[in-house]
């Protein structure tokens, strides 16, 4: 995994307290099972549905907004219609001009951010501690327990130090006011021009970029009554991530 990625992963974590999603547009669903990589991915392997586990679900009613800059190196340029060109953006264009200037970092613009949650987590930990006790369960399965999930989102996150990607808003878009306009879901953009860019969503729909495993391994060494135990990631440096639990 390269640094960049690592560091996107150790900055969520650090000011939000959740997972990354990595690839960040890899969707997720509360209830699923699978297992964690070392490159922090997560492969699907079935969900507490699938296996007959029912469970109740908090649903976080308050939308939020999300805005990060990982970096304050990284140049954010908004062009708007009408003003002096700038790269591949004319005269009559409008959009952003984003230049990660000798910096490894990311941007997260999100709308409708929500945060829904498994909502019973010691039932959850009695009905799964049932069924593996009468079935094969996995010792590197994690369970999908907390969820973010936003209605529309933009993440773009650099490759190296040399990146930067051009977008355009669409010619009847609305006026631009900020960067946060790049997850309007009332305006179409285009990319016109990118540059060792690692990942990028542009004002994509249901996202869900963040969010929090328990693993069946760890609950076995609490008593019933303390629930479920996170998974967390260690950052042994800027570049080692290892998978550890609270």
């Amino acid at each position: 995994m390269k640094s960049s990625a690592k560091n996107y992963i150790k900055t969520l974590w650090k000011q939000r307290g959740f997972l990354a999603t990595w690839l960040p547009g890899t969707p997720l669903k509360l209830g699923d099972i699978g297992t964690l990589n070392k490159d922090y991915s997560f492969n699907h392997v079935s969900s507490l549905s699938n296996i007959g586990i029912s469970f109740d679900v908090y649903a976080d009613t308050t939308e939020d907004e999300i805005s990060l800059v990982s970096n304050s190196s990284i140049n954010i340029h908004l062009k708007l219609e009408g003003s002096a060109p700038t790269g591949t953006l004319g005269k009559a264009d409008a959009g952003f001009v984003i230049d990660f200037a000798n910096t490894k970092g990311f941007i997260m613009e999100l709308k409708g951010v929500v945060r829904n949650r498994i909502n019973d987590k010691i039932r959850l930990q009695k009905d799964v501690l049932a069924y593996a006790s009468a079935n094969d369960w996995n010792k590197d399965w994690v369970i999908v327990t907390d969820v973010i999930e936003s209605s529309s989102g933009s993440i773009i996150i650099s490759s190296d130090s040399k990146s930067s990607i051009e977008i355009k808003a669409k010619a009847d878009s609305l006026v631009l006011k900020d960067l946060s306009d790049i997850a309007n879901p009332a305006i179409e953009f285009s990319v016109t021009s990118q540059k060792n860019i690692l990942d990028k969503i542009i004002c994509a729909h249901g996202l869900t970029p963040m969010y929090k495993v328990a693993k069946l391994e760890d609950m076995l060494k609490k008593s019933a009554t303390m629930g479920l135990s996170y998974i967390k990631p260690k950052f042994n440096n800027d570049t080692d991530i290892e998978i550890t639990t609270s």
